[in-house]
């Protein structure tokens, strides 16, 4: 595995089999998009994704902030689909993995994002080989966006239905993981149209207990930076896991 980024050479050298070829003739619509990313992502241990417009996260984006994603020429325009990328914990062993069998892995400045980029990239060009589609890390800038050239990518969360964002504590609290998620990666293709249909927005599912307990920590926290967590943390991730249990290790 390497991390770097593979070349338009490369990609137009990888072999395209026949079903893909002839699925992909007239242009792939979202369904075969999505269908076709996920097993290579839970492979690399992106356990979580979902579909929405581009319309729908740019009118969760304030006025003037800068994090609007533009259309392009050619583009879907507002109906444009993108794929929001993330992982709960079960990322850290395909992680853990690659950093013992890629030395090359440990020698970037950052591992962690090099070995996201690097896996959500080889997904695209192996399950669309030929397909294009933009990048919008949540680690990197992109000079795509004005402001601070970072997309929203929690309001984007909460736009597609994929979390709440809780304006306390400033997580994103998914229906399963609670807030023991990481969001990635925002991927728009242009050239496809998204037609499903809109999540009912999520609802803050923590207790009155567990809200009240967030509320103190925050502001104790702004109060005293370098306050001691222990007891102010008393947040219980079961008010919003399906399972009723809690990661041991955050996602992030």
């Amino acid at each position: 595995m390497s991390v770097s980024v593979l070349s338009p050479q490369t990609i137009h050298t990888l072999h395209m089999p026949v079903d893909l070829e002839l699925k992909f003739a007239n242009g792939p619509e979202w369904p075969d998009i999505v269908n076709s990313l996920k097993p290579g992502l839970h492979r690399r241990g992106f356990d979580i994704s979902e579909p929405l417009c581009l319309d729908w996260y740019n009118e969760s984006v304030p006025e003037g902030s800068g994090a609007s994603i533009p259309t392009t020429r050619g583009s879907r325009g507002g109906e444009t689909l993108v794929i929001l990328i993330a992982n709960s914990k079960n990322m850290w062993p395909s992680f853990l993995q690659a950093c013992k069998t890629d030395s090359s892995l440990l020698a970037v400045a950052d591992p962690l994002d090099g070995y996201v980029e690097h896996s959500i990239q080889s997904t695209i060009h192996s399950s669309l080989p030929g397909h294009k589609c933009r990048y919008f890390w949540s680690h990197r800038q992109s000079n795509e966006l004005s402001g601070s050239r970072y997309v929203a990518i929690q309001r984007m969360a909460q736009a597609a239905g994929l979390a709440y964002m809780d304006p306390n504590s400033h997580l994103c609290l998914h229906p399963k993981f609670g807030p023991w998620i990481a969001l990635r990666c925002a991927l728009v293709f242009d050239g496809t149209q998204y037609t499903g249909p809109r999540k009912t927005p999520l609802v803050n599912r923590l207790s009155p207990s567990t809200e009240q307990y967030v509320q103190m920590a925050m502001k104790s926290a702004q109060r005293k930076p370098s306050m001691d967590l222990e007891n102010a943390g008393k947040w219980n991730a079961s008010d919003c896991s399906e399972t009723g249990t809690n990661s041991a290790c955050c996602a992030a």
